[in-house]
């Protein structure tokens, strides 16, 4: 599978993927280096059109979406169908350089399909982890954010991939009915995302 490395420039990205469609690959890879890049994206999703059954998968994909400095909570790989991805697997980081504490990690939010801290997960849901993953079962936040720092972002990790998993069911189904827009604009931070980007989205 040919891989390219997103850029913050749309006439580079449309050369690379002239370059590679010459190749007629079954798949192509987009590695995203942890950001977001729109218009690498937006030249993948016109590709797409032209071309329907290649695959297209992202990698690296941080949890939240930047825009310029600022993160946004929205959970990134959730708003990647709207550009034609078809697969993404997560941005794998080195440790960061203070202390990792359950305060700082993010964890996906279903609800509202948001990657958020502990302190804000508490402030906009309360107690409550509105999932019924294997890890959440429907429980409370004080079980998810129990026992030592590196056991709450393994679970944190593997509620991500089972929740995110679930909501992509939700995502695929709603993309066959050509209703993925409204389900982004039914959500709080796909919302809040979309009112940000140029309208052409």
């Amino acid at each position: 599978m040919p891989i390219i490395q997103a850029t913050d420039n749309k006439e580079v990205a449309a050369e690379l993927v002239k370059i590679i469609e010459k190749h007629e690959s079954a798949q192509i890879g987009l590695d995203l280096k942890g950001g977001f890049h729109y218009h690498t994206l937006r030249v993948m999703e016109e590709f797409k059109k032209r071309k329907p059954e290649v695959w297209l998968h992202a990698f690296q994909v941080p949890p939240k979406i930047r825009l310029g400095r600022s993160p946004m909570p929205c959970s990134q790989g959730m708003i990647l169908p709207m550009f034609s991805i078809d697969s993404f697997s997560r941005w794998i980081v080195p440790p960061p350089p203070t202390p990792l504490t359950k305060e700082v990690i993010n964890v996906f939010d279903r609800k509202g399909w948001g990657a958020l801290k502990k302190r804000d997960y508490e402030e906009i849901r309360g107690n409550s982890t509105s999932c019924n993953c294997a890890v959440c079962q429907g429980k409370d936040l004080e079980p998810f954010y129990g026992g030592k720092v590196l056991d709450v972002l393994a679970k944190a990790k593997v509620h991500d991939h089972l929740a995110q998993r679930q909501e992509l069911e939700s995502a695929r189904e709603s993309i066959k009915k050509g209703e993925f827009l409204s389900l982004l604009n039914s959500k709080q931070y796909p919302k809040e995302f979309l009112r940000q980007i140029p309208k052409e989205a």
